[in-house]
Protein backbone atom coordinates (compact mmCIF):
# COMPACT_ATOMS: atom_id res chain seq x y z
CA UNK A 1 0.00 0.00 0.00
CA UNK A 2 1.32 3.38 -0.91
CA UNK A 3 1.17 5.94 1.88
CA UNK A 4 -0.06 9.39 0.96
CA UNK A 5 1.48 12.47 2.41
CA UNK A 6 -0.70 14.61 4.66
CA UNK A 7 -2.03 17.64 2.91
CA UNK A 8 -0.95 20.95 4.50
CA UNK A 9 -4.42 21.63 5.97
CA UNK A 10 -4.50 18.20 7.65
CA UNK A 11 -1.03 18.72 9.04
CA UNK A 12 -2.16 22.03 10.45
CA UNK A 13 -5.12 20.43 12.18
CA UNK A 14 -2.90 17.75 13.69
CA UNK A 15 -0.45 20.36 14.93
CA UNK A 16 -3.30 22.32 16.51
CA UNK A 17 -4.69 19.20 18.21
CA UNK A 18 -1.28 18.38 19.69
CA UNK A 19 -0.89 21.97 20.89
CA UNK A 20 -4.29 21.89 22.56
CA UNK A 21 -3.35 18.71 24.44
CA UNK A 22 -0.15 20.19 25.90
CA UNK A 23 -0.16 20.86 29.68
CA UNK A 24 -1.10 24.41 30.65
CA UNK A 25 0.45 26.14 33.65
CA UNK A 26 -2.10 28.53 35.11
CA UNK A 27 0.05 29.88 37.97
CA UNK A 28 3.54 29.27 39.37
CA UNK A 29 3.31 31.82 42.21
CA UNK A 30 6.92 32.94 41.64
CA UNK A 31 7.85 36.39 42.83
CA UNK A 32 8.72 37.52 39.30
CA UNK A 33 6.51 35.41 37.05
CA UNK A 34 3.19 35.01 38.86
CA UNK A 35 0.21 35.56 36.58
CA UNK A 36 -2.15 36.40 39.44
CA UNK A 37 -2.20 38.67 42.47
CA UNK A 38 -4.07 39.33 45.70
CA UNK A 39 -7.65 40.37 44.96
CA UNK A 40 -8.56 43.85 46.14
CA UNK A 41 -11.22 43.81 48.85
CA UNK A 42 -10.51 40.22 49.93
CA UNK A 43 -9.35 39.16 53.40
CA UNK A 44 -6.03 38.11 51.81
CA UNK A 45 -4.94 41.75 51.43
CA UNK A 46 -1.89 42.20 53.67
CA UNK A 47 -1.88 38.52 54.61
CA UNK A 48 0.09 36.97 51.71
CA UNK A 49 3.86 36.48 51.96
CA UNK A 50 5.58 36.13 48.56
CA UNK A 51 8.65 33.88 48.51
CA UNK A 52 10.79 32.97 45.48
CA UNK A 53 8.44 30.30 44.07
CA UNK A 54 5.62 30.19 46.63
CA UNK A 55 3.01 32.32 48.29
CA UNK A 56 2.15 31.75 51.97
CA UNK A 57 -1.37 32.74 53.00
CA UNK A 58 -1.64 33.46 56.76
CA UNK A 59 -2.32 36.28 59.17
CA UNK A 60 -6.03 37.03 59.29
CA UNK A 61 -6.82 35.67 55.80
CA UNK A 62 -10.18 33.89 55.55
CA UNK A 63 -11.61 31.33 53.14
CA UNK A 64 -12.82 33.74 50.47
CA UNK A 65 -11.20 33.58 47.01
CA UNK A 66 -8.33 36.00 47.63
CA UNK A 67 -5.98 35.40 44.68
CA UNK A 68 -6.74 35.55 40.99
CA UNK A 69 -5.76 36.60 37.51
CA UNK A 70 -6.90 37.37 33.96
CA UNK A 71 -6.01 36.01 30.52
CA UNK A 72 -6.63 37.04 26.93
CA UNK A 73 -8.68 33.90 26.34
CA UNK A 74 -7.04 30.75 27.70
CA UNK A 75 -8.08 27.57 25.83
CA UNK A 76 -8.64 24.68 28.27
CA UNK A 77 -11.06 22.72 26.07
CA UNK A 78 -8.70 19.71 25.81
CA UNK A 79 -7.84 19.70 29.52
CA UNK A 80 -9.35 17.05 31.79
CA UNK A 81 -7.37 17.42 35.05
CA UNK A 82 -5.94 20.17 37.22
CA UNK A 83 -3.05 19.60 39.63
CA UNK A 84 -2.70 21.95 42.59
CA UNK A 85 0.61 21.84 44.44
CA UNK A 86 0.69 23.21 47.95
CA UNK A 87 0.82 22.60 51.68
CA UNK A 88 -1.91 22.92 54.33
CA UNK A 89 -0.47 24.98 57.19
CA UNK A 90 -1.35 24.88 60.93
CA UNK A 91 -4.51 26.80 61.78
CA UNK A 92 -6.23 26.18 58.45
CA UNK A 93 -9.96 25.68 59.06
CA UNK A 94 -11.17 26.01 55.47
CA UNK A 95 -12.74 22.64 54.54
CA UNK A 96 -12.10 23.05 50.81
CA UNK A 97 -9.65 24.53 48.34
CA UNK A 98 -11.66 26.03 45.47
CA UNK A 99 -10.61 27.06 41.95
CA UNK A 100 -13.17 29.08 39.98
CA UNK A 101 -12.81 29.71 36.24
CA UNK A 102 -14.88 32.23 34.27
CA UNK A 103 -15.24 32.45 30.51
CA UNK A 104 -15.66 35.51 28.28
CA UNK A 105 -19.35 35.64 29.22
CA UNK A 106 -18.47 35.41 32.95
CA UNK A 107 -20.03 31.94 33.18
CA UNK A 108 -18.35 29.98 36.01
CA UNK A 109 -16.86 26.48 36.28
CA UNK A 110 -15.88 25.52 39.84
CA UNK A 111 -13.45 22.81 40.98
CA UNK A 112 -12.97 21.99 44.66
CA UNK A 113 -10.96 19.55 46.75
CA UNK A 114 -10.94 18.86 50.48
CA UNK A 115 -8.16 20.77 52.24
CA UNK A 116 -7.30 17.55 54.07
CA UNK A 117 -5.86 16.17 50.79
CA UNK A 118 -2.91 18.55 51.16
CA UNK A 119 -0.16 17.42 53.52
CA UNK A 120 0.52 19.57 56.59
CA UNK A 121 4.23 18.71 56.58
CA UNK A 122 5.29 18.96 52.91
CA UNK A 123 4.17 20.35 49.58
CA UNK A 124 1.66 17.96 47.94
CA UNK A 125 0.54 17.65 44.31
CA UNK A 126 -3.20 16.96 44.36
CA UNK A 127 -4.71 15.93 41.02
CA UNK A 128 -8.42 16.67 40.50
CA UNK A 129 -10.63 15.75 37.52
CA UNK A 130 -12.23 18.83 35.96
CA UNK A 131 -15.41 16.84 35.28
CA UNK A 132 -18.02 17.87 32.75
CA UNK A 133 -17.85 21.57 31.96
CA UNK A 134 -20.60 23.58 33.63
CA UNK A 135 -23.66 24.44 31.53
CA UNK A 136 -22.99 27.52 29.41
CA UNK A 137 -19.27 27.59 30.22
CA UNK A 138 -16.89 27.95 27.25
CA UNK A 139 -13.55 26.29 28.16
CA UNK A 140 -11.93 27.67 25.01
CA UNK A 141 -12.31 31.25 26.25
CA UNK A 142 -11.23 31.34 29.91
CA UNK A 143 -10.77 35.00 30.85
CA UNK A 144 -10.61 35.03 34.65
CA UNK A 145 -9.73 32.69 37.54
CA UNK A 146 -9.69 32.88 41.34
CA UNK A 147 -8.61 30.56 44.16
CA UNK A 148 -9.33 30.26 47.88
CA UNK A 149 -11.90 28.65 50.11
CA UNK A 150 -14.89 29.46 47.93
CA UNK A 151 -16.96 31.27 50.61
CA UNK A 152 -17.55 34.85 51.69
CA UNK A 153 -14.67 34.58 54.15
CA UNK A 154 -15.61 33.01 57.48
CA UNK A 155 -12.86 30.56 58.46
CA UNK A 156 -9.06 30.95 58.70
CA UNK A 157 -7.26 30.01 55.46
CA UNK A 158 -3.64 28.90 55.95
CA UNK A 159 -1.78 27.44 52.94
CA UNK A 160 1.49 27.64 51.02
CA UNK A 161 0.89 27.38 47.25
CA UNK A 162 3.43 26.44 44.57
CA UNK A 163 1.70 25.74 41.25
CA UNK A 164 -1.60 25.21 39.43
CA UNK A 165 -1.42 23.32 36.12
CA UNK A 166 -3.86 21.65 33.71
CA UNK A 167 -3.34 18.41 31.77
CA UNK A 168 -5.26 16.47 29.12
CA UNK A 169 -4.75 13.15 30.91
CA UNK A 170 -4.33 12.10 34.51
CA UNK A 171 -1.49 10.20 36.10
CA UNK A 172 -1.97 6.53 36.92
CA UNK A 173 -3.43 7.20 40.35
CA UNK A 174 -6.34 5.72 42.27
CA UNK A 175 -9.18 8.07 43.31
CA UNK A 176 -8.65 10.80 45.88
CA UNK A 177 -11.14 10.94 48.78
CA UNK A 178 -12.19 14.60 48.95
CA UNK A 179 -14.93 14.32 51.62
CA UNK A 180 -14.88 11.59 54.26
CA UNK A 181 -17.98 9.85 55.69
CA UNK A 182 -18.87 11.30 59.10
CA UNK A 183 -19.63 9.53 62.38
CA UNK A 184 -23.36 9.23 63.09
CA UNK A 185 -25.60 8.69 66.11
CA UNK A 186 -29.23 7.78 65.48
CA UNK A 187 -32.19 6.45 67.42
CA UNK A 188 -33.16 2.82 67.13
CA UNK A 189 -35.64 2.40 64.28
CA UNK A 190 -34.47 5.53 62.50
CA UNK A 191 -32.39 5.98 59.37
CA UNK A 192 -28.71 6.73 58.80
CA UNK A 193 -26.98 8.08 55.69
CA UNK A 194 -23.24 7.96 55.04
CA UNK A 195 -21.78 9.91 52.11
CA UNK A 196 -18.36 10.16 50.50
CA UNK A 197 -16.87 12.24 47.71
CA UNK A 198 -13.91 11.03 45.68
CA UNK A 199 -12.14 12.65 42.74
CA UNK A 200 -11.52 10.22 39.89
CA UNK A 201 -13.77 7.43 41.19
CA UNK A 202 -15.78 5.34 38.75
CA UNK A 203 -17.45 3.06 41.33
CA UNK A 204 -17.80 2.52 45.08
CA UNK A 205 -17.98 -0.40 47.51
CA UNK A 206 -19.18 -0.01 51.12
CA UNK A 207 -18.10 -2.22 54.01
CA UNK A 208 -19.49 -2.93 57.49
CA UNK A 209 -17.45 -4.81 60.05
CA UNK A 210 -14.90 -5.57 57.33
CA UNK A 211 -17.45 -7.22 55.03
CA UNK A 212 -18.76 -5.78 51.76
CA UNK A 213 -22.42 -4.69 51.91
CA UNK A 214 -24.44 -6.25 49.11
CA UNK A 215 -25.71 -3.68 46.60
CA UNK A 216 -23.93 -0.72 48.28
CA UNK A 217 -22.09 0.62 45.24
CA UNK A 218 -22.78 4.35 45.14
CA UNK A 219 -21.31 7.39 46.90
CA UNK A 220 -24.21 7.32 49.40
CA UNK A 221 -25.06 4.50 51.79
CA UNK A 222 -28.60 4.70 53.21
CA UNK A 223 -29.64 2.52 56.14
CA UNK A 224 -33.26 2.29 57.27
CA UNK A 225 -34.79 0.99 60.51
CA UNK A 226 -31.40 0.65 62.20
CA UNK A 227 -31.09 -1.62 65.24
CA UNK A 228 -28.43 -2.25 67.86
CA UNK A 229 -26.87 -4.78 65.46
CA UNK A 230 -26.34 -1.96 62.93
CA UNK A 231 -23.88 -0.18 65.22
CA UNK A 232 -20.21 -0.36 64.29
CA UNK A 233 -17.68 0.88 61.75
CA UNK A 234 -18.46 1.62 58.11
CA UNK A 235 -16.05 2.55 55.34
CA UNK A 236 -16.05 2.80 51.56
CA UNK A 237 -13.62 2.05 48.76
CA UNK A 238 -13.62 4.53 45.88
CA UNK A 239 -12.43 2.67 42.78
CA UNK A 240 -11.08 3.38 39.30
CA UNK A 241 -8.90 1.46 36.84
CA UNK A 242 -5.81 2.32 38.88
CA UNK A 243 -7.13 0.76 42.08
CA UNK A 244 -9.15 1.58 45.19
CA UNK A 245 -8.82 4.31 47.81
CA UNK A 246 -10.27 3.58 51.25
CA UNK A 247 -12.09 6.15 53.36
CA UNK A 248 -11.82 6.57 57.11
CA UNK A 249 -13.77 4.24 59.39
CA UNK A 250 -16.99 6.07 60.24
CA UNK A 251 -18.71 5.03 63.46
CA UNK A 252 -22.46 4.44 63.71
CA UNK A 253 -23.88 4.47 67.24
CA UNK A 254 -27.49 3.43 67.83
CA UNK A 255 -29.29 4.54 71.00
CA UNK A 256 -32.69 3.35 72.21
CA UNK A 257 -34.09 6.80 72.98
CA UNK A 258 -37.25 8.60 71.89
CA UNK A 259 -38.63 12.07 72.56
CA UNK A 260 -42.16 13.47 72.50
CA UNK A 261 -43.72 16.83 73.36
CA UNK A 262 -47.10 18.50 73.54
CA UNK A 263 -49.44 20.57 75.68
CA UNK A 264 -49.26 19.50 79.34
CA UNK A 265 -52.04 17.32 80.71
CA UNK A 266 -55.15 19.33 81.49
CA UNK A 267 -54.24 22.15 79.10
CA UNK A 268 -56.09 23.21 75.99
CA UNK A 269 -54.79 22.24 72.56
CA UNK A 270 -53.99 25.81 71.53
CA UNK A 271 -52.73 29.06 73.00
CA UNK A 272 -54.36 32.35 73.89
CA UNK A 273 -52.58 35.62 73.15
CA UNK A 274 -51.59 37.51 76.28
CA UNK A 275 -51.81 34.43 78.51
CA UNK A 276 -49.70 31.46 79.66
CA UNK A 277 -49.35 28.00 78.14
CA UNK A 278 -47.76 24.94 79.79
CA UNK A 279 -46.05 22.32 77.66
CA UNK A 280 -44.40 19.01 78.51
CA UNK A 281 -41.58 16.93 76.99
CA UNK A 282 -40.96 13.25 77.65
CA UNK A 283 -37.75 11.31 77.02
CA UNK A 284 -37.97 7.51 77.12
CA UNK A 285 -34.92 5.30 76.82
CA UNK A 286 -33.24 2.02 77.71
CA UNK A 287 -29.60 1.16 78.18
CA UNK A 288 -27.02 3.91 78.55
CA UNK A 289 -27.58 6.54 75.83
CA UNK A 290 -24.86 8.89 77.14
CA UNK A 291 -25.04 12.59 77.98
CA UNK A 292 -28.18 14.36 76.77
CA UNK A 293 -29.17 17.95 76.03
CA UNK A 294 -32.90 18.50 75.50
CA UNK A 295 -33.41 21.49 73.22
CA UNK A 296 -36.70 23.28 72.58
CA UNK A 297 -37.03 26.13 70.09
CA UNK A 298 -40.02 28.27 71.05
CA UNK A 299 -41.55 31.18 69.10
CA UNK A 300 -39.75 34.50 69.29
CA UNK A 301 -40.63 36.57 72.38
CA UNK A 302 -42.42 33.66 74.12
CA UNK A 303 -40.64 33.79 77.48
CA UNK A 304 -40.12 31.03 80.01
CA UNK A 305 -41.95 31.76 83.27
CA UNK A 306 -41.48 28.41 85.06
CA UNK A 307 -40.02 24.93 84.50
CA UNK A 308 -39.83 21.63 86.32
CA UNK A 309 -37.26 18.90 85.60
CA UNK A 310 -35.28 16.24 87.45
CA UNK A 311 -31.56 15.54 87.77
CA UNK A 312 -30.35 18.20 85.35
CA UNK A 313 -26.85 19.61 85.45
CA UNK A 314 -28.31 22.84 84.04
CA UNK A 315 -31.74 24.16 83.10
CA UNK A 316 -33.07 27.35 81.50
CA UNK A 317 -33.87 30.27 83.79
CA UNK A 318 -36.99 32.40 83.96
CA UNK A 319 -37.15 35.07 81.27
CA UNK A 320 -35.26 33.10 78.60
CA UNK A 321 -36.76 33.08 75.09
CA UNK A 322 -35.84 31.35 71.86
CA UNK A 323 -33.78 28.22 72.57
CA UNK A 324 -34.39 26.42 75.86
CA UNK A 325 -31.91 23.74 77.00
CA UNK A 326 -31.88 21.11 79.75
CA UNK A 327 -28.66 19.10 80.28
CA UNK A 328 -27.91 15.78 81.93
CA UNK A 329 -24.55 14.05 82.24
CA UNK A 330 -26.55 10.95 83.21
CA UNK A 331 -30.29 10.70 82.68
CA UNK A 332 -32.64 9.90 85.60
CA UNK A 333 -34.76 6.76 85.35
CA UNK A 334 -36.95 6.57 82.24
CA UNK A 335 -39.29 8.25 81.48
CA UNK A 336 -37.82 11.72 82.01
CA UNK A 337 -40.53 14.39 82.07
CA UNK A 338 -40.04 18.15 81.71
CA UNK A 339 -42.81 20.69 82.08
CA UNK A 340 -42.40 24.36 81.29
CA UNK A 341 -44.66 27.39 81.10
CA UNK A 342 -44.38 30.17 78.52
CA UNK A 343 -45.90 33.64 78.46
CA UNK A 344 -47.49 34.44 75.10
CA UNK A 345 -47.29 38.09 73.95
CA UNK A 346 -50.68 39.75 73.56
CA UNK A 347 -50.01 40.66 69.92
CA UNK A 348 -49.46 37.03 68.84
CA UNK A 349 -51.59 35.80 65.94
CA UNK A 350 -51.84 32.61 63.88
CA UNK A 351 -50.46 29.10 64.31
CA UNK A 352 -47.03 28.69 65.90
CA UNK A 353 -44.50 25.87 65.60
CA UNK A 354 -42.33 24.45 68.40
CA UNK A 355 -39.51 22.03 67.64
CA UNK A 356 -37.60 19.87 70.12
CA UNK A 357 -34.77 17.37 69.99
CA UNK A 358 -32.42 15.36 72.18
CA UNK A 359 -28.77 16.09 71.43
CA UNK A 360 -27.07 12.86 72.52
CA UNK A 361 -23.32 12.29 72.95
CA UNK A 362 -22.20 8.69 73.20
CA UNK A 363 -18.44 8.27 73.35
CA UNK A 364 -17.03 10.72 70.81
CA UNK A 365 -20.13 10.69 68.60
CA UNK A 366 -22.97 13.22 68.82
CA UNK A 367 -26.33 13.07 67.08
CA UNK A 368 -29.84 14.50 67.30
CA UNK A 369 -33.08 12.61 67.98
CA UNK A 370 -36.08 14.70 66.92
CA UNK A 371 -39.11 14.85 69.17
CA UNK A 372 -42.49 13.84 67.82
CA UNK A 373 -44.51 15.50 66.46
CA UNK A 374 -42.01 17.48 64.43
CA UNK A 375 -42.91 20.24 64.65
CA UNK A 376 -45.56 20.68 67.34
CA UNK A 377 -48.15 23.08 65.89
CA UNK A 378 -50.07 25.28 68.32
CA UNK A 379 -53.18 26.96 66.94
CA UNK A 380 -54.56 30.13 68.39
CA UNK A 381 -57.50 29.35 70.67
CA UNK A 382 -60.51 31.36 69.49
CA UNK A 383 -61.40 34.14 71.94
CA UNK A 384 -63.72 37.13 71.77
CA UNK A 385 -62.62 40.58 70.63
CA UNK A 386 -61.58 42.88 73.50
CA UNK A 387 -64.63 45.03 72.72
CA UNK A 388 -66.99 42.04 73.01
CA UNK A 389 -67.79 42.32 76.71
CA UNK A 390 -70.29 39.44 76.89
CA UNK A 391 -68.31 37.12 74.60
CA UNK A 392 -71.18 36.42 72.15
CA UNK A 393 -69.06 37.18 69.04
CA UNK A 394 -71.21 40.23 68.31
CA UNK A 395 -70.32 43.87 68.94
CA UNK A 396 -73.30 45.86 70.17
CA UNK A 397 -73.83 49.58 70.55
CA UNK A 398 -72.83 49.69 74.23
CA UNK A 399 -69.65 47.72 73.44
CA UNK A 400 -68.83 50.06 70.55
CA UNK A 401 -69.44 53.03 72.83
CA UNK A 402 -66.81 51.67 75.25
CA UNK A 403 -64.20 51.65 72.46
CA UNK A 404 -65.25 55.21 71.52
CA UNK A 405 -64.75 56.16 75.17
CA UNK A 406 -61.15 54.90 75.05
CA UNK A 407 -60.63 56.60 71.69
CA UNK A 408 -61.75 59.92 73.23
CA UNK A 409 -59.19 59.81 76.07
CA UNK A 410 -57.62 63.27 76.36
CA UNK A 411 -54.48 64.62 77.98
CA UNK A 412 -55.40 67.89 79.69
CA UNK A 413 -51.83 69.18 79.77
CA UNK A 414 -51.54 68.72 76.02
CA UNK A 415 -55.10 69.89 75.36
CA UNK A 416 -55.61 67.16 72.80
CA UNK A 417 -57.07 63.72 72.32
CA UNK A 418 -54.54 60.86 72.65
CA UNK A 419 -56.74 57.74 72.68
CA UNK A 420 -54.30 56.31 75.23
CA UNK A 421 -55.20 53.38 77.46
CA UNK A 422 -53.57 50.85 79.75
CA UNK A 423 -54.39 47.37 81.12
CA UNK A 424 -56.69 47.38 84.15
CA UNK A 425 -58.08 44.06 85.40
CA UNK A 426 -60.76 45.91 87.35
CA UNK A 427 -62.20 47.48 84.20
CA UNK A 428 -65.21 46.02 82.45
CA UNK A 429 -63.08 45.10 79.42
CA UNK A 430 -59.73 44.79 81.23
CA UNK A 431 -58.57 48.25 80.16
CA UNK A 432 -58.78 51.85 81.37
CA UNK A 433 -58.22 55.31 79.91
CA UNK A 434 -54.68 56.63 80.41
CA UNK A 435 -55.10 60.39 80.68
CA UNK A 436 -51.45 60.96 81.68
CA UNK A 437 -49.94 59.44 78.52
CA UNK A 438 -48.30 61.92 76.16
CA UNK A 439 -47.56 59.64 73.22
CA UNK A 440 -47.16 56.12 71.92
CA UNK A 441 -46.11 53.62 74.55
CA UNK A 442 -45.46 49.97 75.35
CA UNK A 443 -47.75 48.03 77.66
CA UNK A 444 -48.07 44.41 78.79
CA UNK A 445 -51.35 43.76 76.98
CA UNK A 446 -53.04 45.50 74.06
CA UNK A 447 -56.67 46.05 73.13
CA UNK A 448 -57.61 44.14 69.95
CA UNK A 449 -58.67 47.42 68.34
CA UNK A 450 -55.10 48.72 68.75
CA UNK A 451 -53.64 47.09 65.63
CA UNK A 452 -50.56 49.35 65.66
CA UNK A 453 -49.73 48.19 69.22
CA UNK A 454 -48.83 51.68 70.45
CA UNK A 455 -51.19 51.78 73.48
CA UNK A 456 -53.42 54.31 71.69
CA UNK A 457 -56.63 53.88 69.72
CA UNK A 458 -56.74 56.16 66.70
CA UNK A 459 -59.54 57.02 64.27
CA UNK A 460 -58.61 54.35 61.71
CA UNK A 461 -58.60 51.67 64.43
CA UNK A 462 -61.94 52.88 65.78
CA UNK A 463 -63.34 52.75 62.25
CA UNK A 464 -62.37 49.08 62.06
CA UNK A 465 -64.46 48.30 65.18
CA UNK A 466 -67.34 50.31 63.67
CA UNK A 467 -66.99 48.17 60.53
CA UNK A 468 -67.54 45.03 62.61
CA UNK A 469 -70.38 46.70 64.53
CA UNK A 470 -72.11 47.51 61.22
CA UNK A 471 -72.01 43.91 59.95
CA UNK A 472 -75.48 43.04 58.62
CA UNK A 473 -77.46 39.98 57.68
CA UNK A 474 -79.85 41.21 55.01
CA UNK A 475 -81.59 44.29 56.42
CA UNK A 476 -80.68 43.47 60.04
CA UNK A 477 -77.50 44.76 61.68
CA UNK A 478 -75.93 41.88 63.66
CA UNK A 479 -72.43 43.08 64.57
CA UNK A 480 -71.25 39.47 64.10
CA UNK A 481 -67.57 38.68 63.66
CA UNK A 482 -65.26 35.66 63.64
CA UNK A 483 -61.63 34.87 64.45
CA UNK A 484 -59.38 35.22 61.37
CA UNK A 485 -55.60 35.11 61.71
CA UNK A 486 -55.07 36.61 58.24
CA UNK A 487 -56.44 40.08 59.11
CA UNK A 488 -54.91 43.16 60.72
CA UNK A 489 -56.59 42.57 64.08
CA UNK A 490 -57.12 38.78 63.99
CA UNK A 491 -60.86 39.08 63.33
CA UNK A 492 -63.21 39.47 60.38
CA UNK A 493 -66.81 40.68 60.06
CA UNK A 494 -69.42 37.94 59.64
CA UNK A 495 -70.13 34.60 61.24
Amino acid sequence: MKLRRLRPIAAGLLTAAIALAQPVELENFSATGATGAVRSGSTWVGNVQRLADTIVVGGTAKDDNGWGGFSAGLDLSAMRYVTITGQRNPGNEAPFFVLELRDAGLNPHVVSVASAQFSSTASTAVEIPLGAWAAGFNPAQVREWTIGGGTVGLLPFRMALDQIAFAASGSALPPVITAQPADLLVASGGGATFTVAAAGATSYRWFFGGNAISGATSATLQLSAVAASSAGEYYVEAINSNGPASSRRAVLRVVDLQGAHGVAAGGTAGYSAGSLITLSSTITYSGQPGSVVWQVLVPQDWQLTAQNSQGTSSAPVTGVAGLLEWRWTSLPASPVVITYTLSVPSETLGSKAITAQAQVTNGEVTGAVLAKPDPLILSMTPRPHSADLNGDYRIGLIELTRVIELYNTRNAALSRRTGAYLPDVSGEDGFAANASATGAGKISRYHDADTSRDAQINLLELTRVIEIYNQRSGAVRTGEYRVSSGTEDGFAPGS
